[in-house]
């Protein structure tokens, strides 16, 4: 028996255990089925330790090579073919299978560290970067559609939120150790600590991802893959994400690099959807997705919940460092609340949802789900942006918990209604691409807030008399925020008025982000609950022995 996409039913080979509840229904008992999902996280787990340790060392990076102008590449080579790479892994899988897939992103994630991390010249790190990025893009998005592969529509939450906890623990992780071996042995070491996880990674999955070969012959395979839309494809894509990363960081938004790309990224979309309209005889992104309004829906409340995540993720430790002057350590402490809470709001999707279908029936329980993750969401982004210096910490704490736990809600519903709203056939590129537009709403989010909170910031500097912090020393402390709490390098009276500074533009910064939750909140309000189980082969398809 074959599903919509050509794999054999069942996915993973029937252990002969009895089925355990509703996850039997492939012949996969819970044992083996958390077997997969750790496999699958610890995938996770490399792709997140290899971006979060290199935003550590890329000062070390550039300082070596004396290439500070080229800063910025050591973050956007990576994420220009991590994001260009979705949509087409998704479609290979569907060609090839998955775990071809998973095995070929972790060999090139293995190759571009170990370049990394040899690398004699900037030019050769970058281009190593790009080649861990290509590796990486057929980690992360392709673990999701692995789980939605192997677990019926509602029980996906609880074992993507392990995903989503993998991750949680390379953000907590990954700046500290990368820290420490940037200091204590080299930043090279940032790059070749992947290695061996990738080796035991590649055994893991070859031991424990049984999911079944698909029979098609490499000939025939690579005649179905619509290589011009796939140029046109990763043209576009990589030429909108350089110019968002970059704009307003290193080159102005109105520089003709920033323009020339985001004009060519037009055109190269535009002639993608020409090409997989008129001439491919498999599209990568089939048109038809475009009209499917739980799915556009459903990206763009990812698109935007992104967006307030990053501003969190990336201005609370700023917050602790330059505002509560402690350490980047404790900084990454102080975020458990958000990251577990983000957890936490996946885990409590299956019970919350029995608890609405048990209390009130009447109710559609997923739109209400992603309503109330919607309302904690912003919620928790409106209390946390009126904090202030005497604001107690507990109370802090409790902001980025209800925001973390209503992310959390918010960001599995979504994926529920990306995998459920379409055909099986189509699910991997729709959830390959529920990735990208969640990966893109972190670059143009932060190159947003990063505008204003500079802008604001030097409005707010611009009002400190210069016979209590000279212009000379607002200027460098614009470049490097730590010399606030550098010994002799402010008054006392002085560095307590630089701080208010600070806190008040960051404050003001997350409000901005209140309006971004705002918009999660009216495109989750387009999402419609209709019965998209009869659209999940899992809920109708019965085992064969």
């Amino acid at each position: 028996m074959r599903n919509n996409h050509g794999e054999r039913e069942p996915l993973l080979a029937n252990s002969g255990e009895p089925p355990n509840g509703e996850i039997g229904q492939r012949g996969l008992s819970s044992r083996k089925l958390i077997t997969i999902v750790l496999a699958l996280g610890l995938v996770f787990l490399i792709s997140s330790l290899d971006e979060t340790m290199a935003a550590v060392s890329a000062f070390s990076i550039v300082s070596q090579f004396k290439a500070f102008d080229l800063y910025g590449w050591v973050g956007i080579s990576y994420l220009v073919f991590l994001n260009a790479s979705q949509p087409l892994y998704a479609k290979l899988s569907d060609i090839f299978g998955r775990k071809p897939i998973i095995l070929f992103g972790v060999i090139f994630l293995m190759i571009g560290s170990a370049g990394s991390g040899w690398a004699t010249s900037m030019p050769m790190f970058i281009a190593a970067r790009c080649i861990a990025g290509l590796g990486a893009g057929g980690l992360g998005g392709m673990a999701f559609i692995v789980v939605a592969d192997l677990v019926p529509l509602d029980d996906r939450p609880k074992y993507q939120s392990i995903l989503a906890t993998m991750g949680g623990a390379a953000f907590f992780s990954g700046p500290a150790i990368g820290g420490v071996l940037t200091e204590k042995l080299s930043w090279r070491w940032c790059y070749w600590i992947n290695l061996p996880f990738c080796l035991i990674t590649l055994v893991v999955v070859l031991i424990f991802l049984r999911l079944p070969r698909m029979e098609v012959n490499l000939s025939d395979g690579l005649n179905k893959v619509d290589f011009r839309g796939a140029l046109a494809l990763v043209l576009a894509i990589s030429c909108f994400t350089i110019p968002m990363s970059l704009g307003g960081n290193g080159w102005d938004w109105n520089s003709p690099p920033v323009l020339s790309l985001l004009l060519l990224s037009i055109f190269s979309c535009c002639s993608f959807f020409y090409i997989e309209r008129y001439h491919a005889i498999e599209p990568i992104v089939p048109l038809r997705l475009l009209k499917n309004r739980n799915l556009l829906a459903a990206w763009g409340t990812l698109f935007f919940y992104q967006i307030t995540f990053v501003t969190l993720f990336f201005y609370l430790p700023i917050w602790v460092q330059v505002v509560e002057g402690k350490s980047p350590q404790m900084a990454g402490v102080q975020l458990s609340p958000l990251v577990g809470g983000l957890v936490c709001g996946g885990l409590l999707y299956a019970p919350l949802r029995a608890v609405i279908l048990r209390l009130f029936p009447a109710h559609p329980p997923r739109i209400t789900l992603l309503r109330l993750g919607t309302l904690m969401l912003i919620t928790g982004l409106l209390f946390r942006s009126t904090v202030t210096r005497e604001t107690p910490k507990f109370i802090d704490l409790s902001y980025l918990s209800v925001y973390g736990i209503g992310a959390g809600l918010t960001m599995q519903t979504s994926f529920v209604y990306a995998q459920g709203a379409v055909e099986h056939q189509d699910m991997a590129i729709a959830n390959s691409l529920a990735v990208f537009f969640q990966n893109s709403g972190g670059p143009i989010g932060l190159a947003f807030m990063g505008a204003i909170n500079r802008m604001d910031l030097k409005q707010r500097f611009n009002q400190i008399p210069s016979g209590i912090v000279s212009f000379d020393a607002l200027s460098s402390i614009l470049s490097d925020p730590s010399l606030i709490h550098k010994p002799g390098f402010l008054s006392d009276a002085a560095r307590e008025i630089v701080i208010d500074q600070f806190a008040d533009s960051i404050s003001s910064t997350l409000m901005l982000t209140v309006g971004f939750g705002a918009a999660v909140l009216v495109t989750g309000l387009c999402m419609r609950d209709h019965e998209i189980e009869e659209k999940d082969p899992l809920a109708e398809e019965s085992v064969e022995s």
